[in-house]
């Protein structure tokens, strides 16, 4: 595969504002870099903060970012009040031992090794992370989440972060023995099923038994990104690739019916579909993003052939931006995360469309972006960033100002945005294998 190339290049009349937006995202969030605490998180969770510290480290070969997120990670590591009593990738003790070993990766890769790594990272404490999330895996039969956010696809994706190292091998056994063990077998396939224990209570309140989920936040398609990387490191191949065959067949069985806005639901319930967004989240261009990589890595044609044909389709509804209803220019669900779509997808396949549809929505998130803090933009959003002089900045990563200037700073820097394996849209084989 080819290096990752900027899809904003200095000369692109986008460059500027993009740059400016990222400026005033880290301030806010921040601060200034030569002013500020090497130990204060800011108004942002130690993880984020030291995601976007060390991101710009890596872009900026900045010591001094690369320091201060190396600091808060050890900081949180070390403090027991500070580390979180929830194993779950997103907010949770994984998703702080996943970011330690993505940013101690990623500065001491060949690709940034001229940047250097400022701050020690006490790698040895993913160990003792380790041991902290196997004593939850080995509690007997698994009665909570399966989806990456809060559940066993999250568990699973920090283990593979985190592979060969530690006890990883140890980890990703036990994520797909609770995965085999709490499928449901059909004739359309393998799916799994959120039980309404686990919803929230307006969500149990509208479906009372449950649902099956169709996003790759919260369903199926985490599950198939798992299973298809388990398979390609060897690990279970042959128990992967027959829980993999029966969960696409299930999904490719599930689909809207003719004449839907989108391919895919959102959920199903007692047999109901219902259209889905346009987002990462939730709907076909998130679906589109794990389906291709899963075909690739597989090798599966026929799944490649209609992951394509579903491209078609995302193309052509990305087109008619203003019936997408994307409001927000975040990652999770707004136009930063439909652009960072495009522009991996683009950076895969040199498929012009995506780069045209890439630039079309990082000027609409840029659009949105200024909107923040304004009566213009939408009342709900409490948490809010002028791009002009970064105030009153969100502090989160995927729905807030840390992910819309990390798409940022994939779309105007050369260095490949490898955060996004936490939302499934890359692997560490991807180098490697060119999937």
């Amino acid at each position: 595969m080819s290096p990752w190339t900027p899809i904003l290049p200095p000369y692109h009349n986008l460059m500027q504002e993009a740059s400016t937006a990222i400026e005033a995202i880290v301030r806010s969030v921040l601060g200034p870099v030569e002013t500020i605490s090497l130990f204060s998180p800011g108004p942002a969770s130690v993880c984020d903060s030291a995601l976007l510290s060390g991101y710009i480290g890596l872009s900026h070969s900045d010591n001094r970012a690369f320091a201060r997120a190396a600091v808060l990670l050890n900081s949180a590591a070390a403090d027991g009040e500070n580390i979180p009593d929830q194993v779950r990738l997103f907010g949770g003790l994984c998703g702080l031992g996943w970011l330690r070993q993505h940013l101690s990766t990623e500065a001491d890769s060949e690709q940034y090794g001229s940047a250097g790594w400022a701050g020690e990272m006490d790698v040895g404490a993913n160990d003792r992370i380790d041991l902290n999330v196997l004593h939850h895996l080995q509690g007997g039969l698994w009665s909570s989440d399966y989806d990456l956010i809060n559940g066993l696809v999250g568990i699973g994706v920090y283990f593979l972060e985190r592979w060969p190292a530690g006890y990883s091998g140890e980890g990703i056994r036990l994520v797909l023995q609770h995965l085999s063990g709490c499928a449901e077998y059909s004739y359309a396939g393998i799916t799994w099923h959120t039980g309404p224990h686990l919803l929230p209570e307006w969500q149990r309140n509208r479906y009372p038994n449950g649902y099956y989920n169709i996003g790759v936040a919260h369903g199926l398609p985490g599950v198939l990104y798992f299973l298809s990387v388990v398979a390609t490191l060897g690990i279970e191949n042959q128990q992967c690739l027959a829980l993999l065959e029966g969960a696409v067949n299930w999904l490719l069985a599930h689909r809207c019916p003719p004449g839907s806005r989108s391919e895919f639901p959102a959920v199903i319930c007692d047999g109901n579909v219902s259209e889905s967004r346009f987002a990462w989240c939730y709907g076909d261009l998130g679906i589109l993003s794990v389906l291709l990589q899963v075909s690739s890595r597989v090798n599966r044609e026929d799944w490649r052939e209609f992951a394509l044909r579903l491209l078609d389709r995302c193309i052509y509804r990305s087109s008619q931006i203003e019936e997408t209803s994307v409001k927000d220019a975040y990652l999770c669900h707004g136009a930063a995360g439909v652009a960072h779509i495009f522009n991996r997808i683009y950076q895969n396949s040199h498929d012009i469309r995506c780069h045209d549809a890439a630039i079309t929505w990082y000027s609409r998130a840029l659009e949105l972006l200024a909107l923040w803090g304004t009566k213009e933009h939408s009342a709900s959003d409490t948490t809010s960033v002028d791009a002009q002089n970064g105030s009153d900045a969100s502090p989160h990563f995927l729905d807030g100002a840390i992910g819309v200037a990390l798409a940022l700073l994939a779309a105007t820097t050369p260095i490949e945005p490898n955060w996004d394996r936490m939302l499934l849209m890359s692997s560490r084989l991807s180098r490697r294998l060119g999937l």
